[in-house]
């Protein structure tokens, strides 16, 4: 059994204990916790658009943030290697040391395969090109067998094949019809021509070509139309077809050369 004496100092020993115990959880959770975690502190996100990465990264450290890069991608409005945009976005509060993801612009656009517009109407050719990443250049019209319909599709003042790669962000022009003439024109006969002769008569004559099938096994010099629809092999004057048509053409050799 404690004395008196033994049980006063004990009681003192154990108010001492817990005053030291209260005083150590008073430090814990309200002096070491909230500066180990920044608690209660918020920090403003600056505006890092348009920035280069480098800069972007000594803003954001000097607001004790750090820059993560999560995505690329090619902004003609940007210079390379700038910041497109971000998140956090700007003037959201985050505490320090938080990461801030960026997206920055590359250097060169990225190539694209070019879609096929003929055939289509001109707003779907519009709808295409935007899906694309192109863009619709000048818009011309002359006759064609069906109004509306894209007859012909060129870039930087050549005609340009479907599945051509080419720069997203390129501009394309298009021809559209606006349907047949109500004139009509004897139908030439392309027989024995080049290609490019056959192709610059029908563009003189207000005429299109339409499908071209090569025959590798034909004896005639190679590029040589040997054969056309419709034909006129005598220069019939009262075979005649609507300005704005098109003539299919056969053609010699193949079209891989």
């Amino acid at each position: 059994m404690f004395g008196k004496t033994e049980f006063k100092h004990f009681l003192i020993h154990l108010g001492l204990a817990f005053a030291l115990f209260l005083l150590l959880c008073y430090l814990f959770f309200y002096v070491w916790l909230p500066s180990s975690t920044n608690h209660g502190e918020a920090i403003e996100v600056p505006d890092l658009k348009g920035l280069t990465l480098d800069d972007a990264v000594v803003l954001a450290e000097s607001k004790q943030m750090k820059i993560k890069v999560f995505d690329s991608s090619y902004a003609p409005e940007y210079a390379a290697h700038s910041v497109i945009s971000h998140f956090p976005k700007l003037g959201e509060k985050v505490k320090s040391g938080r990461s801030i993801y960026v997206s920055i612009s590359t250097k060169f656009p990225p190539k694209i395969k070019m879609p096929k517009l003929l055939g289509n109407s001109q707003k779907s050719a519009e709808l295409t090109l935007k899906g694309y990443g192109l863009i619709l250049g000048d818009v011309s019209y002359t006759y064609g067998p069906h109004e509306g319909e894209v007859l012909k599709q060129t870039y930087n003042g050549q005609s340009i094949e479907p599945g051509t790669y080419l720069e997203k962000g390129s501009t394309i022009n298009i021809l559209v019809s606006l349907g047949p003439s109500n004139e009509q024109i004897i139908i030439p006969n392309l027989v024995g021509m080049s290609l490019s002769e056959a192709k610059s008569l029908l563009r003189t004559q207000g005429l299109d070509i339409g499908s071209v099938v090569y025959d590798e096994n034909s004896s005639f010099k190679e590029g040589t139309v040997i054969k056309q629809k419709p034909e006129n092999p005598r220069a019939d004057t009262t075979y005649k077809i609507y300005i704005g048509e098109i003539i299919d053409l056969w053609v010699s050799g193949s079209s891989q050369k």
